[in-house]
């Protein structure tokens, strides 16, 4: 079964066509990125695939559903530009987004996911005294804790990471190598091909992106 189906997708904004007729299918437990230029149609289909945006034309399917109505809880979107709660400490603001989503207590998680992305020392201190880096990886931990079935990561979170490093520092390891067994998987941008190459595997390219599995 695939995590990810698009059948001959298009996207139009007025006269400028995002997406034209994609197609690709994306495997369960697999690292997928997309990368290429500022305007090749990366973040519309990540978009798309996370039903904030929809298709003019073709179909998506997540995890064999079409994408309709709101988001699924199967899915973690990563967006550019997330808010967090900067007078709240770190470890309270996380146990509260996983508690609020999982629906269960997540102390524990909280707690190894802060380990792995060495926030440990900084997990009773006040989000705004975090640097823009660490604030990034706050916001990462807060997307994955859910432990959603799909997770899609935007560039700035990619790159705070970067290539092997998203592997490096357990995000590939954490959420794919362990999560293949029940078909997790991560999809992923960059800007730039060296970034993504470490994290993602051979790949077909599209119009103006690469797209790799893992």
């Amino acid at each position: 079964m695939f995590a990810v189906e698009i059948g001959n997708v298009t996207k139009t904004f007025q006269t400028v066509t995002a997406v034209d007729r994609l197609s690709l299918a994306i495997p369960e437990g697999s690292v997928y990125g997309f990368i290429g230029p500022n305007g090749s149609g990366k973040s519309t289909t990540m978009r798309m695939i996370a039903n904030i945006l929809y298709p003019d034309s073709g179909a998506i399917r997540v995890f064999g559903q079409e994408r309709v109505g709101t988001r699924s809880a199967e899915l973690g979107y990563l967006p550019e530009e997330r808010g967090l709660y900067r007078k709240m400490r770190v470890r309270a603001l996380l146990e509260f987004h996983g508690e609020l989503r999982g629906g269960r207590n997540v102390t524990s998680e909280v707690n190894t996911w802060l380990e792995r992305l060495g926030l440990a020392d900084r997990a009773d201190q006040k989000v705004e005294t975090l640097s823009k880096g660490m604030s990034q990886k706050v916001q990462f931990i807060a997307t994955v804790i859910p432990q959603p079935k799909l997770l899609i990561l935007n560039p700035v979170a990619a790159n705070a990471f970067g290539g092997r490093g998203c592997r490096d520092q357990g995000i590939g390891s954490g959420l794919n190598r362990g999560g293949q067994r029940d078909g997790r998987g991560l999809i992923a941008r960059w800007r730039a091909r060296d970034q993504g190459c470490g994290a993602c595997g051979n790949g077909g390219r599209g119009k103006d992106h690469l797209m790799g599995g893992f």
